[in-house]
């Protein structure tokens, strides 16, 4: 009877082995590595503009030398639309697209980006965070966030949050 158990005991961990080998791969060699920052620009209650380093290599042509006027003529033609999901982009209204970013905005944003893209290497993009009062200004603000990168001749412009509200507490 020990025998029988004992075997039982062994086919039962060389089953397993080869799943928890699979997992354990995936879990070292499966991590996403992210961009991370090597300076802090500018940081205050509004605006917070990082230089973030890029995991892969991506031949920025940094520095560039922009004036707050160009990056805000540049910004202010941006706009964004809401995907909707594929039944319903048949049969629904067609929603205009929304400018990215408001007036007030560009005025804060656009300075700190010109300084930011000045100090920027090659491999790294200039990452920012908008702040606003939330709808429920004790307990929320307003996140507009993402990271702008110039490869000669084109600017990049990626979204990762877009007037989002998060909790402060």
């Amino acid at each position: 009877m020990q025998l029988l158990l004992r075997k039982t005991h062994h086919r039962l961990i060389a089953s397993l082995f080869p799943a928890l080998a699979l997992i354990v791969v995936a879990a070292i060699g499966g991590c996403a590595r992210l961009p991370y920052t090597t300076k802090v620009v500018h940081e205050d209650p509004r605006l917070a503009v990082k230089l973030q380093h890029e995991i892969k290599p991506a031949a920025y042509t940094h520095p560039v030398h922009l004036t707050s006027q160009e990056l805000r003529t540049i910004l202010k033609g941006f706009s964004l639309r809401e995907q909707k999901r594929l039944p319903l982009r048949w049969f629904a209204e067609e929603v205009p697209p929304v400018p990215i970013f408001r007036e007030d905005e560009l005025q804060v944003l656009t300075p700190q980006l010109a300084d930011a893209f000045g100090k920027a290497g090659s491999e790294e993009h200039v990452y920012f965070e908008l702040y606003a009062s939330g709808i429920n200004p004790e307990g929320a603000r307003e996140v507009t966030a993402g990271w702008v990168a110039i490869r000669e001749p084109f600017l990049y412009l990626s979204m990762l949050y877009f007037h989002v509200q998060y909790p402060t507490r």
